[in-house]
């Protein structure tokens, strides 16, 4: 794009190609959530007026800067870059968030720590003018430190004593038979919203004191070949995928939860369905 010719109908044509190129990605969910809205409106006209609309409602801000932008927009320079590195480390915190569902806990601390060691550094040495070299030195030494002794910090995690897993139907059978009220926890390891209830709601001391008179086991759906396949192919009905949660009453399903939900609400939708069961 920098070598594109300026004041030329070629040089703005390519630009806006290019332009056109890197945006895409970025309009394609609200234009989707648009499309959805037309389709169920279903009329053609209003449809096309809509697209139309949003299509103003992005381009005009564009031309106005474009037009009025030297005169009241700020003048770039060092700044400029200052806000992209920051705008930078709010992007790494994207992936952190999601990897959370393949990495363990210790590990996800552990780059947290090192990313906010590295943000602190960057904006002091933003500020100061003297003693940059050592400053820096020391904050990411003392960060390493921290990074490196969250990897031994084992979390208080209740959730491992409150579930116990099965991996067969047969399993699973055998523990519903012997017991009158089962709780089985569907997970997976690349579900966020498991790693969630593990890390929130099963971890609850309430939940846990409310789940010990059941009996709690866990099913692992990670892979698709595994064992528990037979178990989602005779419950399918009940299970929409990951995270899900079978209630079983006197060897019966009775109910199940789909999808995260906090402690309180998670210990009343089981108190509801054990209840309405009677």
């Amino acid at each position: 794009n920098d070598k594109q010719k300026g004041g030329t109908v070629t040089g703005v044509f390519l630009m806006g190609v290019i332009s056109a190129v890197i945006a895409s990605p970025c309009t394609t969910a609200p234009l989707a959530g648009a499309l959805m809205f037309i389709m169920k409106d279903g009329d053609m006209i209003r449809g096309g007026a809509y697209l139309f609309v949003m299509g103003l409602g992005m381009g005009v801000p564009l031309a106005i800067i474009a037009l009025l932008g030297q005169k009241f927009l700020p003048k770039s320079g060092m700044w400029m870059k200052n806000i992209k590195v920051l705008c930078g480390f709010i992007m790494l915190t994207i992936p952190l968030y999601l990897l959370r569902a393949y990495l363990s806990t210790e590990i996800i601390t552990a780059i947290a720590i090192l990313m906010s060691g590295s943000l602190i550094c960057y904006l002091t040495l933003l500020v100061m003018k003297k003693q940059r070299g050592p400053f820096a030195i020391f904050t990411m030494t003392v960060t390493a430190a921290m990074a490196a002794a969250s990897l031994f910090m084992t979390p208080d995690d209740g959730s491992d004593n409150l579930f116990e897993q099965v991996k067969t139907l047969d399993e699973l059978e055998s523990v519903i038979r012997d017991n009158d009220v089962v709780i089985v926890d569907i997970r997976a390891d690349w579900c966020a919203s498991c790693k969630k209830y593990e890390d929130t709601t099963f971890a609850d001391r309430n939940v846990i004191e409310y789940m010990s008179g059941f009996k709690n086991v866990y099913v692992d759906i990670t892979e698709d070949n595994a064992p528990s396949k037979d178990i989602i192919e005779k419950y399918n009905s009940a299970i929409t995928g990951a995270p899900t949660v079978l209630i079983f009453k006197n060897h019966t399903l009775i109910s199940s939860v789909n999808g995260y939900l906090p402690a309180g609400s998670f210990m009343a939708r089981i108190n509801s369905a054990l209840k309405k069961d009677r």
